[in-house]
């Protein structure tokens, strides 16, 4: 009964007032809040920072439980991304967002929640500001009062340079309210004089540059300006000997900075400087003597006193003395000629010390530093070489001799020089050759008599050709007579080598007779290829034989695991046989994985391996959304590659520049594309072209783009188009490839064919980066 007066009243009322009566039925459901969002003024945007302002405009007729900002670095943000909280209710709110990017696009939204749900505004964009980025150039041209200095601006920030210059000051780290020197040329690597400085000053220099975003300073550079430098003399030269002088010099005025060095400088010509020969003596004004020594006998000598301060180096007035006679200075020649009882040598006479040599020759003894007073052999008088014969000498003996000369000053002696007469050589026998493997064996031998003196050395020598000596490989065996044995080592399979023993003493060396032997076949030497041509599942790899140990290799290949040393009994890829160098294609691997890959080779001795190498399979393919857009090449390394944007950059543009050449973008091969879209970009001033386009462009936060050159574009075609993959269409897209003057090439993406295109057509664009 109740139902039916309820349903009685609303005939009636639906009656009354028609459709009316439904909408105000709707009007009081809950529904999503209303709410929006104003665009921020650029005094509210900063580097880290932005203050966001909304408004709910209506509640959707329940409670506004909470309501703030969304924001993200990619579009639609929602609640689940970063937000500010601004309260509950209707009514209008501000945000202020800290910690962003400078440099980076951010994407907003004002959201209101009530219990029917969140609604959000319309989304806005903004950019944070950024500082420029500056250095400073190195000091040059610095005087007492002035230098020469500047900056490079790599990057003007966020907005363009209103003021640049360099600030310095005596204190480190000056800023705008110091000394300031500016620059108003429109260029972003400038020069600056500073003058007005004070002399022998430390200063700090710092360059800057000002942008609507604020100043940034470049890296800080120091200088110190020129002061005078001393003013001193020379001492007179005293205590003059045929090989050394006193002299020395006096600083009365410093120039206005510390004597860090002093002392003398000397020479045979006139006006000697601190690159001729030197005596120092400490650093301070004042007073100074020192020595000369090691002079040339009867010689004229210039001699000047210097001074260094932070200025430069200042010398005294020059004095000029002359050295008395000395010893004459010679030098004996080496024993040559040796025989039982004879012997030549001689001496060479460089100085008479400044007086007639009035006897020269060789003095020599069965001990050391002989004189005249022992055996001699006169050679005459007069300077200059000369040459003697010993005679009458013991033979197996040593001998001691020294050339002299005589002159109005005495006798000197040149160097001593020893030798010792000839005996005979030992006598020996080389022993049989015995437990022979692929790289080894033992041999020795017998010496049966000494030859008169001392076996000094005895052993093995030995080699794969006829009659071995020591100059070649061997192997000692201490000293003495008698029996002895060595091991004969690191020798190559299946090699036939010849070996004699020998024996040392002070008349020569002696072999004994040939023996020859050959050694067994032993296992292969290798080597691992280095892995190329990597990708997720497949990489190529090989091996190089250096030697087949005597023995035909029977088969040959890589084996690899994802553990160290792997083996032939793990994963093997076969090579054949023979003992060429040979590659392989490793297949069905994992990727992202680091394997183990070794080369292997196996003769009748048995089984080698090449030395271990290791590689990780790429996480890379072609066609992978990755770094903002699509993977459409990867090099040898599998890591590393080029990518394509998802969506063309323009339908209809031109190449620009008609009728000039433009340097450096001629490069067709792939890896030439940045160069050329670079080269395009400073040489071309038109606004609209490809080059400009694609440099200029910043997708998915990336800003490094540029376009392809004809190569690159080709492989795009090949690869992603071919393949229906990069949402490309049937048209001709530009490359930074320039043909000639007037015309550039492209690519048709319909049938993958080239073409050079006049640069003023209007064709598509695609750009790409690096990774």
């Amino acid at each position: 009964m109740k139902n039916n007066v309820h349903f009685l009243l609303f005939i009636f009322l639906f009656s009354f007032y028609g459709c009316n009566f439904i909408e105000e039925l709707r009007w009081d459901l809950p529904k999503l809040p209303e709410v929006i969002i104003y665009q921020p003024g650029f005094a509210q945007i900063q580097d880290t920072t932005v203050v966001i302002e909304g408004e709910v405009i209506k509640s959707g007729g329940i409670e506004v439980i909470q309501k703030g900002i969304c924001y993200s670095n990619t579009t639609n943000p929602n609640i689940s991304n970063k937000k500010i909280i601004c309260g509950s209710d209707i009514g209008s709110f501000s945000a202020k967002i800290n910690g962003l990017t400078p440099g980076n696009i951010y994407y907003c939204r004002a959201y209101a929640t009530n219990k029917m749900g969140t609604a959000y505004s319309e989304e806005i964009t903004f950019t944070t500001k950024s500082l420029p980025k500056i250095t400073t150039k190195p000091i040059l041209s610095i005087t007492n009062n002035t230098a020469i200095t500047g900056g490079i601006i790599t990057n003007e920030g966020s907005s363009k340079i209103t003021q640049k210059g360099i600030c310095y000051n005596t204190l480190p780290n000056p800023n705008l309210s110091s000394y300031r020197a500016t620059n108003a040329a429109s260029v972003f690597d400038f020069n600056v004089n500073i003058t007005g400085l004070n002399s022998n000053t430390t200063y700090y220099v710092r360059a800057f540059a000002t942008n609507s975003s604020g100043t940034a300073f470049g890296n800080e550079e120091s200088f110190r300006t020129l002061g005078s430098t001393p003013t001193l003399t020379t001492l007179a030269v005293s205590n003059i000997t045929n090989n050394s002088a006193r002299t020395g010099g006096n600083i009365t005025v410093d120039g206005g900075s510390s004597i860090t060095s002093r002392g003398v400088c000397f020479s045979k010509t006139p006006n000697p400087t601190t690159s001729s020969i030197v005596v120092q003596s400490g650093s301070g004004t004042g007073s100074f003597n020192v020595n000369l020594t090691n002079l040339t006998a009867n010689t004229t000598y210039y001699v000047r006193a210097y001074a260094i301060n932070s200025t430069g180096t200042a010398y005294g007035n020059e004095v000029s003395f002359k050295t008395s006679a000395g010893l004459p200075i010679l030098s004996t020649n080496s024993a040559t000629e040796i025989t039982i009882n004879s012997a030549k040598t001689g001496g060479n006479i460089s100085s008479d010390g400044g007086a007639s040599i009035i006897s020269k020759g060789v003095c020599y003894s069965t001990s050391p530093n002989p004189t005249t007073s022992n055996s001699i052999v006169l050679a005459g008088s007069g300077s200059g070489s000369f040459n003697v014969s010993l005679s009458n000498l013991v033979g197996n003996t040593t001998y001691y001799v020294r050339a002299y000369a005589t002159n109005s000053a005495g006798t000197s002696y040149g160097n001593e020089v020893s030798f010792k007469t000839l005996g005979s050589t030992p006598t020996l026998t080389t022993l049989t050759v015995s437990s022979v493997t692929n790289n080894s064996a033992r041999t020795g031998g017998n010496i049966t008599f000494d030859g008169g003196s001392s076996i000094t050395g005895r052993g093995v020598c030995f080699s794969t050709t006829p009659n071995p000596t020591t100059s070649g490989s061997l192997v000692q065996s201490g000293t003495g007579t008698g029996s002895f044995n060595v091991n004969l080592i690191s020798l190559t399979a299946n090699t036939t080598y010849y070996v004699r023993a020998y024996a040392i003493n002070s008349t020569g060396t002696a072999y004994g007779n040939e023996v020859s032997f050959k050694t067994s076949a032993g296992v292969p030497i290798l080597s691992t290829n280095s892995v190329t041509e990597i990708t997720i599942n497949s990489a190529k790899t090989g091996g190089n034989i250096t030697s087949d140990g005597g023995a035909s290799i029977l088969s040959k290949g890589v084996c690899y695991s994802t553990s160290p040393n792997p083996t032939t009994s793990n994963s093997v890829v076969q090579a054949g046989s023979g003992s060429s160098g040979f590659n392989v294609t490793l297949s069905n691997l994992v990727g992202n994985t680091t394997y183990y890959v070794r080369a292997y080779a196996t003769n009748s001795a048995g089984n080698s391996y090449g030395n271990e190498v290791t590689f990780k399979t790429s996480s890379f393919y072609i066609g992978q959304i990755y770094q903002g857009g699509i993977i459409f090449y990867l090099d040898k390394s599998g890591i590393h590659g080029l990518i394509a944007a998802q969506s063309n950059q323009s339908t209809g543009v031109i190449w620009g520049c008609a009728g000039k050449n433009i340097s450096n973008c001629n490069n067709t091969a792939i890896g030439s594309g940045q160069t050329n879209t670079t080269s395009i970009v400073l040489e071309c001033s038109t606004t609209l072209i490809a080059a400009k386009l694609c440099d200029n462009l910043t997708l998915n936060g990336y800003s490094d783009w540029y376009l392809p050159c004809l190569d690159e574009l080709k492989a795009m075609y090949n690869n992603l188009k071919v393949n229906n993959l990069g949402n490309f269409d049937n048209a001709e897209y530009w490359s930074s490839s320039q043909f000639m003057d007037s015309h550039a090439y492209a690519v048709s993406f319909s049938n993958g064919t080239q073409s050079a295109l006049g640069k003023s057509a209007n064709i598509f664009v695609r750009a790409i980066r690096s990774f």
